[in-house]
């Protein structure tokens, strides 16, 4: 039987009879692994590579593509050693840098991927490819500024590049750009896109930046690659078709099928809502009994900006609000920046402790250790701006102890009508969690807990707390633009308001339907 090496040659004719140096015949053992990895042919793959690896240990290429082989046979942790030797021998090699980044995501290490991959942009700035997995890093993090930044940056290199595109319009249906994000998605679906992604993006735009009829499109909608269970891809349609039916006035239809989407894992969010629940009473009553954060309490700092957290629960205007007060000068907008769970872990791990990202979970020892991290974290995002913005899906709880330990921190409470806003969460189609969203009855009861939550913060910290309704924002902007402003000790006399939407009074023709629904 014909041993390794005579098996390898026996894949480039003629390279045995030419006795090539061993340094060719490794280059060619390393090529033909990559081909076989690439066909998917992994166990071949590696016995290939260990070829080179075998004459060449320090083979940085052939260590490369065994990590990557290895990535794709899910062995992770092997993957990591074979990388990781590649980096010791070449830490600036930008394909070795890109390979970890992978595995590093993979192991459900964003921030390391990101890091690593703007170690390798350094070496190949110009790399589309590198751009592009920034792109996307950044917008899982929340980190909308910088993934808006990347995958401009690879549109400037290559303009027709439709997943940079597309990664664009997602981030900036996040950010509040809206008009923006709907011409890229129209353009892609009038060249012939039937892509769910696509149609469900554009779908849930407000109907006013929406230029197309999707309900006949909705019918067309292809699977995406990795195919989703049939009772999954027909709730994502279903969502859809409610949202557009709501649009264009056809309240009965998409009543039907919001409930049709809704049936999709209502049982598995029924339970965990009963769960999630039980948090409410402890939660009210720790809120209630901290004491207040007022005068020598509050953490000031001049030679940091203002830390502005806008919370509230899911779509019930924060980000209105955001835009509001980010059209005034000297503030940057950060929207949902995951600032302070990471300064947290970074804290925690510092510290030598497990790993929580909850800033209530953080003993008070740490305290000086957190804010020096906050504050390298917050000139990262801020530059040279007086307000830095963030928006809070939840966790109003966590208001006391961020104005206890973060310098200069300033809080807008949200509220909204608990009808409205019922019904927009009912139509919205969350990714995950979000559990009281499958019912109407526990988005209300989510909801009245949440408000007297909000209440109660904000009565604990009476200086550098407001509460506000999105109905009074909506009534007169400019008010509410002043408030937010004093709070932050700008000035906003004379500004330009931004235009803004009004979503008042949209669970109207709804309002019977709920009530039955709550009394079922």
């Amino acid at each position: 039987m014909a041993g390794p090496a005579q098996q390898s040659a026996a894949h480039a004719p003629g390279r045995a009879e030419r006795q090539d140096p061993p340094i060719v015949r490794a280059f060619d053992t390393l090529r033909e692994a990559e081909q076989l990895r690439l066909a998917g042919k992994h166990d071949r793959a590696r016995s290939v590579c260990a070829l080179a690896l075998k004459e060449f240990p320090d083979y940085v290429g052939a260590l490369h593509t065994m990590g990557l082989i290895l990535a794709d046979q899910t062995h992770y942790d092997k993957a990591l050693e074979y990388l990781h030797r590649a980096l010791m021998l070449n830490p600036t090699d930008p394909k070795v840098l890109t390979g970890l980044s992978g595995v590093y995501l993979r192991l459900g290490s964003d921030l390391m991927a990101a890091r690593t991959l703007e170690q390798a942009l350094e070496a190949q700035p110009k790399d589309v490819n590198i751009l592009v997995t920034l792109g996307e890093i950044y917008r899982e993090q929340k980190e909308y500024e910088f993934s808006k930044d990347a995958y401009q940056a690879a549109l400037e290199i290559e303009p027709d590049l439709v997943v940079a595109q597309i990664g664009l319009a997602r981030n900036l249906a996040q950010i509040g750009e809206l008009q923006q994000a709907a011409e890229i998605y129209e353009k892609h679906i009038r060249a012939g896109s039937r892509a769910l992604n696509h149609l469900l993006a554009l779908g849930a735009l407000p109907a006013q930046f929406v230029n197309l009829d999707i309900l006949p499109l909705l019918d067309e909608t292809v699977q995406p690659p990795k195919r989703l269970p049939p009772d999954e891809f027909k709730s994502h349609i279903a969502f859809a078709k409610a949202l557009a039916l709501d649009a264009a006035g056809r309240y009965e239809e998409a009543w039907e099928q919001v409930n049709r989407a809704r049936r999709y894992n209502a049982a598995q969010n029924k339970k965990g809502y009963t769960n999630y629940r039980q948090r409410f009473e402890p939660l009210l009553k720790m809120a209630r009994d901290a004491p207040e954060i007022t005068g020598a309490r509050l953490r000031e700092s001049p030679d940091q900006p203002v830390s502005l957290f806008i919370a509230g629960p899911s779509r019930s205007g924060k980000t209105t609000l955001e835009r509001l007060i980010g059209s005034l000068p000297g503030v940057k907008r950060g929207y949902e920046n995951p600032i302070v769970e990471n300064t947290v872990r970074r804290t925690f791990q510092t510290a030598g402790f497990p790993t929580f990202s909850m800033l209530p979970q953080m003993p008070p020892g740490l305290g000086d250790s957190f804010r020096v991290f906050y504050g390298e974290e917050l000139a990262r995002r801020a530059d040279s701006s007086k307000v830095f913005t963030n928006t809070l899906p939840g966790r109003a709880e966590d208001a006391v102890r961020a104005a206890a330990e973060i310098p200069n921190a300033r809080f807008v409470f949200v509220k909204r009508d608990v009808e409205d806003l019922s019904i927009r969460i009912f139509m919205k189609n969350y990714a995950g969690g979000n559990y009281y969203s499958s019912s109407v009855a526990n988005i209300r009861d989510f909801l009245t807990w949440g408000h007297e939550m909000m209440d109660v913060m904000a009565a604990k910290m009476p200086e550098v707390a407001r509460v506000i309704t999105y109905e009074e924002m909506i009534a007169d902007p400019a008010a509410a633009l002043n408030m937010t402003a004093e709070l932050c000790g700008l000035d906003a006399s004379g500004a330009e308001i931004p235009k803004v939407g009004d979503d008042r009074g949209c669970a109207e023709p709804y309002r019977e339907k709920m009530k039955a629904a709550i009394g079922a």
